[in-house]
């Protein structure tokens, strides 16, 4: 039986051939059949792992950012109903009718005021926490806040004999103790907080200066070559010691 071998016919192998595309992939095409396939560019790639990355930094960022606003807010709400509190003893006091009776007789010279500065009111909250505790300091401040609010309606116009306050009077305040939580709750009360010293120089002679247990040097330091309209301060017999004897051994931190 003769044997008879059958040869495969010789047949080229495909030669591949690797085009760039326009958008980043690259396409592999070979000759006889077409045949293309994508390849992803390592480069894409590894912009898109860096894309997710970001992407994922952002999401805890605003997750940790909705916790900080959340937490803020809270504090917030609790330094507003403690001082809502104090407020009311504030008014139910007999030092609130004293004030008024004071302003309505008219016993300051005729002024007229636009502005109103107030120096060392003392930080609301704990410096730690940013939170209020019911301490003396605390609710020092807040009764003498809440006797500033009590001046200031009545300059504006309540019946404050010999007043010309402006409707719109600009507050500002300024304390190194101040604390952000002070900042925020003092801007819901129409008192705008400045650093230290930027609150002097706006200290005219239409502005009312409120430093209630605030250092005679810082006072007379804020009111050098400056005559305001009103000044809301220490016993002025402890300024005049101070002039006449000379500054105490230690000034305190400007206010």
């Amino acid at each position: 039986m003769a044997h008879t071998s059958h040869r495969k016919p010789f047949r080229p192998r495909p030669r591949r051939e690797i085009v760039p595309g326009a958008d980043g992939w690259s396409i592999v095409t070979t000759t006889g059949r077409r045949r293309i396939v994508g390849v992803r560019p390592a480069a894409s790639l590894r912009v898109e792992e860096e894309e997710e990355e970001e992407d994922e930094e952002e999401e805890e960022e605003e997750e940790g950012s909705s916790v900080d606003y959340e937490e803020a807010d809270r504090r917030l709400r609790h330094l507003q109903s403690h001082y809502l509190r104090h407020r009311g003893l504030w008014e139910t006091s007999a030092a609130r009718p004293a004030l008024d009776d004071l302003l309505r007789r008219g016993r300051c010279r005729t002024y007229r005021i636009d502005t109103c500065v107030c120096l060392g009111l003392g930080s609301l909250v704990d410096a730690d926490t940013g939170m209020y505790q019911h301490q003396p300091r605390t609710s020092i401040s807040m009764l003498q806040l809440a006797a500033l609010e009590t001046m200031l309606d009545l300059v504006r116009g309540a019946g404050a004999e010999g007043c010309h306050g402006a409707a719109a009077i600009a507050v500002y305040a300024q304390d190194p103790a101040f604390h952000a939580v002070d900042a925020r709750f003092l801007s819901t009360r129409e008192i705008t907080v400045l650093g230290v010293p930027d609150a002097v120089p706006l200290i005219g002679d239409t502005c009312m200066v409120y430093a209630p247990h605030c250092e005679t040097s810082v006072v007379l330091s804020a009111l050098e070559g400056r005559d305001p309209a009103l000044v809301v301060a220490n016993d002025l017999a402890r300024v005049v010691e101070w002039v006449s004897h000379g500054a105490p051994a230690s000034n305190a931190d400007a206010c």
